[in-house]
């Protein structure tokens, strides 16, 4: 007896995602070596990229210094420096405040959703 469509599609796409979970890791295990060759030899250049190490910069203010820039900002231009501080998640998290408790400040935003795989337990 034939499977109903959407079992067989079910099936199939258990299998597309065990497939890309095998791909992905092929994929990390590939970087891993290539960065090593990177690390010894230099950047490689394929002709279409160049796979090197690229600088990324953040900036990191202690509470004083960034307390004296936003007093620097509103004297010198005015604006409202909370329109350029917001805690991220991390900060907020540390708060240790309820979502309750935040929503008396400001709204909660749902940014988008992640499509990823996540382990079972």
């Amino acid at each position: 007896m034939a499977l109903p469509f959407e079992q067989v599609e079910y099936q199939q796409m258990v299998e597309l995602a065990k497939e890309i979970s095998r791909t992905e890791a092929a994929l990390k295990q590939m970087k891993e070596k290539l960065k090593s060759y990177v690390e010894k030899h230099g950047p490689l250049n394929t002709g279409e990229v160049t796979w090197d190490f690229y600088s990324r910069t953040s900036w990191d203010f202690a509470p004083d210094q960034l307390k004296k820039m936003m007093q620097d900002l509103v004297i010198e231009t005015g604006a409202n420096p909370f329109e350029y501080l917001k805690p991220d998640t991390a900060a907020l998290k540390k708060l240790k405040w309820t979502e309750e408790k935040l929503s008396q400040y400001g709204a909660r935003v749902e940014v988008g959703k992640t499509f990823d795989s996540r382990k079972n337990k």
